[in-house]
């Protein structure tokens, strides 16, 4: 009974850890295109990427797809190319190699519902009438 007891408290605590985990990964900043998260883009995040791309390795927790999607699609062989483009100084049209911030979660504000006037608005007894030019 009591090791029933520890395994279950162990899950919970893992659970809960995992949890955390994850959501602070959601909000680190990293830089966009490095698959492997040492802070440098280089040929190991292309070829990383082209390994999770043909399933010979696996991105379990989705911190390889969110730092090194490049452009935006998914992870593929493109976004290898792309990575291999910058590290030969090729420009591309994304910001590989450059800090990403995600927004750091915030409240949701709802605004109350503003009401309809109740009463027509009132002219001005000195306004001109609009007259077009001709």
């Amino acid at each position: 009974m009591k090791r029933l007891l520890m395994c279950i408290a162990a899950a919970i605590i893992f659970t809960v850890a995992l949890s955390v985990c994850c959501f602070a990964a959601d909000t680190e900043p990293y830089m966009l295109g490095d698959a492997d998260g040492n802070g440098d883009v280089d040929v190991v995040d292309a070829v990383k990427v082209q390994r999770i791309a043909i399933f010979v390795d696996h991105d379990t927790d989705g911190s390889v797809e969110r730092r090194a999607d490049v452009n935006g699609d998914g992870l593929d062989t493109v976004d290898a190319t792309l990575i291999q483009r910058h590290v030969t100084h090729i420009k591309t049209p994304y910001a590989i190699g450059e800090w990403i911030y995600p927004e750091q979660p915030t409240e949701q504000i709802t605004e109350q519902p503003t009401q309809a006037p109740t009463q027509k608005p009132t002219k001005d007894k000195d306004e001109l009438p609009f007259v077009p030019a001709r």
